[in-house]
């Protein structure tokens, strides 16, 4: 999808920083959308509360992130990416549709940082890896995508990456806690707008996660 959109600024709030947020025209969305029902829902047009919560994570265990190359994949856009920018030593954030791209790119122009890219990328066809830290915001939503992202998270581990997963706990589904419960080295659960939302620390060996404090409340 090439579409460009005109693009509003709203104040974001993540964690104790504030962020400027270029988010894409609500009408120009709802009338692609309507025109054009092929290209499925616009999920990535919103902050949702797994974005929110990674935040959270993030203000919670900066020192995890300090001098990191971080990675977020489907990160729409790109909240997380903005906040972990502030400690990271390098930001890639992708997403399957260029319009989030370009919204991210106004969004790290806008908030003078300069050690964020942002690239087009299909996480079924990811370059090579090279993130220490690897974030996932609200990406097993579809159960008709589990066998893609259940593929892409353990290409991230197999590359050696740590993977930050925030997903609501609603659709923690009891076939996709099984595939992550191997890898599961810490999680956390908040509460964004009412909504129960949990970070899961993953992992393929005992790495740079030991001490960000996380209790693992899987039992």
């Amino acid at each position: 999808m090439d579409q460009q959109f005109t693009s509003t600024v709203q104040e974001y709030q993540a964690g104790s920083v504030s962020l400027k947020l270029c988010m894409p025209d609500a009408a120009e969305v709802r009338d692609l959308y309507r025109q054009q029902p092929g290209l499925g829902k616009p999920y990535w047009t919103a902050v949702w509360p797994s974005a929110e919560a990674l935040c959270l994570f993030i203000e919670e265990h900066r020192h995890m992130f300090e001098d990191r190359e971080v990675w977020e994949l489907g990160a729409g856009l790109g909240l997380p990416s903005l906040l972990v920018s502030r400690y990271a030593r390098k930001v890639f954030a992708s997403d399957l549709y260029q319009p989030a791209v370009e919204l991210v790119e106004q969004s790290a122009r806008m908030n003078h940082i300069h050690n964020l890219q942002a690239a087009q990328i299909d996480w079924n066809h990811l370059p090579p890896v090279t993130a220490d830290i690897v974030m996932l915001a609200d990406i097993n939503y579809d159960p008709l995508a589990f066998e893609g992202v259940s593929t892409m998270i353990t290409s991230l581990l197999r590359a050696g990456s740590v993977v930050l997963l925030a997903t609501p706990c609603r659709i923690s589904s009891s076939a996709f806690i099984r595939f992550i419960r191997p890898f599961i080295k810490a999680s956390k659960e908040y509460t964004v707008d009412g909504k129960p939302v949990l970070v899961f620390t993953l992992h393929g060996s005992d790495n740079i996660i030991q001490d960000h404090g996380a209790e693992n409340d899987l039992q």
